[in-house]
């Protein structure tokens, strides 16, 4: 008998982009998704710890990504606010060319 913890979560397409959610939801998303790959590992005869380390990689990737960006952002904003006292404006790109450097 296989015991679920996580329940399945909605086709992002019926939800909102994933920018708007919060980090905790989108951590609870990662979780639901590394005890899958761990139920997926344990049922493939074929398959050893270094699959499940690649897949785990690829469960956490889009929140770490999230994290980045929304603290980049933050301080982005932060910054901007102190210089011309304007917040909570996306980053945006001076030009194609401009380079991105953190």
């Amino acid at each position: 008998m296989t015991t679920t913890t996580c329940l399945e979560s909605a086709p992002r397409t019926l939800l909102c982009d994933t920018s708007c959610e919060p980090l905790a939801v989108q951590a609870a998303r990662a979780a639901c998704a590394l005890e899958r790959s761990i139920q997926r590992l344990v049922q493939a005869s074929d398959q050893n710890l270094g699959h499940l380390e690649v897949q785990t990689a690829r469960d956490v990737q889009e929140l770490l990504a999230k994290t980045i960006e929304r603290g980049a952002q933050a301080k982005a904003g932060r910054h901007a606010a102190d210089l011309s006292g304007v917040r909570d404006k996306p980053l945006s790109r001076l030009s194609a060319e401009h380079p991105r450097t953190f």
